[in-house]
């Protein structure tokens, strides 16, 4: 499953007909190799949000656990066994807030050394 923040929708950056369909190509993309998705949590909401519908602030957007809440009570998860997989700290602190064990992938930046309570700073 894939927890995700999309703030572009909030921003009038892109619509959910596009989001929608960007969705449709990554899980046909995944099932070309036989791998699928068992659930997905989005959080359209932003602080900052053009669209009025969306500018909340929400136990759902990362770095808050709310997504991860949510899977782990509809799939009855022990998270203390999930992994939280992302590209930034957002997704750590989600993660870490979930009682997952997190993984950061991509570029680490020099800033992140000095984060309390994501490397231990």
């Amino acid at each position: 499953m894939w927890v995700s923040n999309q703030p572009g929708i909030a921003k009038g950056k892109m619509s959910l007909d596009l989001f929608g369909q960007i969705r449709l190509k990554m899980k046909s993309l995944l099932a070309r190799n036989g791998a699928y998705v068992d659930a997905e949590y989005y959080c359209f909401h932003h602080p900052y949000a053009k669209r009025r519908e969306f500018k909340v602030d929400c136990v759902c957007r990362k770095p808050k656990a709310g997504l991860i809440l949510q899977a782990k009570a509809g799939f009855g998860l022990d998270t203390a066994k999930c992994f939280m997989v992302g590209d930034g700290l957002t997704d750590i602190k989600a993660g870490k807030g979930g009682g997952c064990k997190s993984i950061l992938i991509g570029q680490v930046k020099c800033d992140l050394w000095s984060v309390d309570g994501v490397y231990g700073g």
